[in-house]
């Protein structure tokens, strides 16, 4: 054997297998170390995984932060190769509670800085328009997040030909 060689490389039989994921800031934010995932591996199916680790910085290419998915009930004879592909599903859950609109609905921003939006309502008359307020919680350049509570109803948007309805207020 020459130096600088390897000769042998020990690795643990049970919980040693790892799922590596890119994910974007947004994405990373939403995750917690020992959360439970779904992973889908073609030779075994669904399985079980942890986040068991999350970097403070992403990586230079790309800008992807990539966490690792440990699969603690994996075997060794498990039939799973290095490299394979995996298809990692993760549950983002919230406690707030919002509209999820595109943002051609939105009609404007007021002084106070809430969406204004025209709401369609059913009467006994017929459809009744409404422009109604919302607070914004997040906006990017395809949805517009209106803060809702866990108590409100469905609410029905009007996202084109807005600007053609005259409301009386």
């Amino acid at each position: 054997m020459s130096p600088g060689k390897e000769l042998l490389k020990v690795a643990a039989l049970k919980n040693n297998w790892v799922v590596k994921v890119a994910l974007t800031g947004i994405e990373v934010s939403q995750v917690r170390l020992k959360q439970k995932v779904k992973v889908r591996l073609n030779t075994l199916g669904t399985v079980e995984g942890i986040i068991n680790k999350i970097p403070a910085i992403s990586n230079t290419e790309g800008n992807l932060f990539m966490i690792d998915v440990l699969l603690p009930k994996l075997l060794l004879t498990s039939g799973v190769v290095a490299g394979q592909i995996a298809e990692v599903i993760i549950d983002f859950t919230s406690e707030n509670f919002v509209y999820h609109l595109p943002i051609n609905a939105l009609m404007a921003v007021d002084e106070e800085g809430k969406a204004l939006v025209t709401v369609r309502t059913d009467t006994s008359n017929g459809d009744d328009f409404t422009q109604q307020a919302f607070d914004i919680y997040k906006l990017d350049n395809q949805f517009v997040y209106l803060n809702a509570n866990d108590m409100d109803p469905p609410i029905e948007i009007i996202t084109n030909g807005w600007q053609h309805l005259s409301i009386n207020e």
